[in-house]
């Protein structure tokens, strides 16, 4: 099976969700002798950790444009006859003989960014998908979300793949004193916020949560902290709470498997990742029960029905008598979420697209 991947959201994007997704997928398909993967790539350094870890030898090159025009272009290149095509981050191709394929993450900026880009950028995926012959996406929350704002859209070309937890998210087999240690941290409960915290990721009621819960509250990842930010922690927490910058998936296992949860306040998700890579490093979750959330923490998780911080304080209160149960409970239920399962996944449907045309 002859494949070719727009590599564009290595350019849009240092790290993220979609990057990593795109990565996993690549490597495999890198590494699959039934096909032969071709690169599309844009003539610009790129600083995305993701593409450095990569192995790429087939490779076609696009005109240089300014990024900001490119990305919403169509891709100019000559596939080959009954070929898949698939562009990671919304564009189409002109390729009459190939199976066209688009993955949907999640509709964030129709339900959440106002003004010219969400008009441009719902313009661009509404189009994607409908010139798509096949639609993946990575949950059934996503798939719902889209044919509520894309209703003419034909469901049966749409189909649901999970993302994989990577195996490299697993217990430390350091003690807690060794990973309190390391980290500048001492012996305390603690809660986890990992990854973005502006407007829907519900940062504030985590805050207020871990005030009234009495956790001491470790700030993961995401952007730079805010003055706001700071202001909130420091008036709610005075000194309990530590701020972290960018860490690497082993540093994140490792403060996993030494805290007493992961608290995920967020009150919309595509998917919801951190939940599961959680639940493998063996730390209980808290979570919302909204949008994808349910479906990636199953019955494994605590989901808040009330998310205030109330709600969330309550959830947290109860862990002490049910840890050994989640912990278990999220070991089974996050083994059935692996990058291999989705990529097989995937290239069987390219195979059920592309049989179609031919």
């Amino acid at each position: 099976m002859n494949i070719y991947y727009d590599n564009i959201v290595f350019w849009l994007q240092r790290s993220g969700g979609i990057s990593r997704y795109w990565q996993e997928l690549a490597m495999r398909f890198i590494a699959d002798s039934d096909s032969e993967i071709t690169f599309i790539e844009q003539q610009r350094p790129c600083e995305n950790r993701f593409r450095e870890a990569l192995h790429m030898s087939n490779m076609l090159y696009e005109r240089r444009l300014p990024l900001q025009i490119a990305r919403y272009l169509n891709v100019r290149a000559k596939l080959k006859e009954l070929s898949v095509f698939h562009s990671s981050y919304y564009r189409d191709i002109n390729a009459p003989r190939s199976a066209k394929i688009v993955t949907v993450h999640d509709m964030t900026y129709e339900l959440y960014v106002k003004g010219l880009k969400k008009t441009v950028h719902t313009a661009q995926k509404r189009h994607a998908v409908r010139a798509a012959d096949g639609v993946i996406c990575i949950s059934e929350n996503t798939r719902r979300d889209l044919l509520s704002f894309f209703p003419e859209i034909d469901e049966s070309k749409i189909t649901v793949v999970h993302n994989g937890v990577g195996e490299d998210f697993r217990p430390s087999d350091k003690p807690k004193e060794a990973i309190f240690e390391a980290f500048g941290l001492k012996d305390d409960k603690y809660a986890v916020f990992l990854g973005d915290r502006g407007r829907y990721k519900n940062f504030d009621a985590a805050v207020r949560a871990c005030a009234l819960s009495g956790h001491f509250l470790l700030v993961m990842g995401g952007k730079p902290v805010t003055d706001d930010e700071k202001e909130l922690l420091k008036t709610c927490l005075k000194d309990r709470y530590k701020i972290f910058g960018y860490m690497t998936n082993g540093q994140i296992c490792e403060v996993f498997s030494a805290a007493d949860c992961l608290l995920y306040p967020s009150l919309y998700e595509g998917f919801g990742l951190p939940v599961l890579e959680a639940m493998r490093c063996g730390c209980p979750v808290v979570a919302s029960d909204c949008s994808s959330l349910p479906e990636a923490a199953g019955d494994a998780g605590i989901l808040v029905k009330n998310m205030t911080p109330e709600g969330y304080a309550e959830a947290m209160d109860s862990l002490k008598d049910r840890r050994d149960e989640l912990i278990a409970r999220g070991f089974a239920h996050s083994a059935n979420f692996s990058w291999d399962r989705c990529f097989e996944e995937t290239k069987s449907f390219y195979a059920k697209v592309l049989g179609k045309i031919a």
